[in-house]
């Protein structure tokens, strides 16, 4: 029967702990490396005089967030460990978790982690791991980050048209001639350039021709689109219209639909806001102006 010498690694940020056990459960030896190349050349000198006597070796890791990865994948790759003929293990968290509640009042530390690693391996009914491809590893990484950018603009969308919805109601929910994108160019042009009063006030022809411009003329009926504009800001509600004109009520707009509809191609600072413009830069001037942020600034 080959012997197999089982070694736990519990990762972090600045070194890895690592506990060896013999197939019965009895602790061989422990270190401490550097989470660096250096660590890892040590780490492999270490491997090497533990598992003198053993015919195998086996080496587990928790997945703890991205720390294990460079370690193991550098391990596998390495000459130094072949004649041991190693089997590699990267352990779901939950899997780490769950063994470990069979034993009772064990302390939570690294030391006992990576013995709790070591012994995972050593009961066996986990399932090896293989080292990414690398040609597809990148590959990989890239698209789990765009789907990951992906979810947090559809988050942060969902966040503008609440506000939105505060200064325009029904603004993304029309189901009259509208914009087809409301995060479209044309519909940010608008947004970006009126509240709900000016917007109404104004001349629809005004407005249509506004509303092609900016549109470059590929918007069905720009009157038509108009036509609901003005409906939906007769319709909004209008909120603190005794501030109209006053940094409350710019700041307001600003926040409700400006900020709001920003998304990650369009770079919006105090000057691409019409309400930070009238603002001074001095964070308690007109602080008593604004509802809920008198005196907040100021020292005490």
């Amino acid at each position: 029967m080959e012997t197999v010498l089982y070694v736990g690694i519990d990762t972090s940020l600045g070194n890895h702990v690592v506990c060896a056990m013999e197939a019965d459960g009895r602790i061989v030896a422990r270190t401490t490396v550097a989470n660096d190349r250096d660590g890892g050349e040590q780490l492999v000198t270490w491997l090497r005089a533990q598992a003198a006597p053993y015919a195998r070796l086996a080496v587990g890791v928790e997945a703890t967030s991205v720390y294990h990865a460079p370690l193991m994948e550098w391990l596998a790759q390495e000459p130094r460990l072949h004649p041991w003929q190693p089997t590699w293990y990267v352990l779901n968290p939950k899997v780490v978790e769950k063994f470990g509640e069979t034993y009772v009042d064990r302390g939570k530390t690294d030391r006992a982690d990576a013995r709790l690693i070591a012994d995972v391996l050593r009961f066996g009914r986990v399932t090896p791991w293989t080292p990414p491809d690398p040609r597809f590893a990148a590959l990989q990484v890239l698209t789990r980050h765009r789907r990951q950018v992906s979810q947090l603009i559809t988050q942060e969308k969902n966040r503008a048209l609440v506000q939105l919805f505060c200064v325009w109601g029904q603004y993304a929910h029309t189901d009259e001639p509208f914009f087809s994108n409301v995060f479209g160019a044309a519909s940010h042009a608008v947004l970006a350039r009126y509240t709900p009063d000016p917007l109404a006030e104004t001349p629809l022809g005004d407005l249509a021709a506004e509303i092609a411009a900016v549109g470059r003329n590929r918007l069905k009926a720009p009157e038509n689109i108009a036509q609901t504009l003005q409906r939906l800001a007769h319709r909004a509600f209008r909120l603190h219209p005794e501030r109209a004109g006053r940094p409350t009520a710019k700041f307001g707009a600003a926040h409700g639909y400006h900020l709001g509809l920003g998304t990650p191609t369009t770079r919006i600072g105090h000057s691409d806001c019409p309400g930070f413009r009238s603002v001074s830069p001095n964070p308690d001037h007109h602080s008593r102006d604004w509802p809920g942020l008198a005196g907040r600034n100021r020292p005490r």
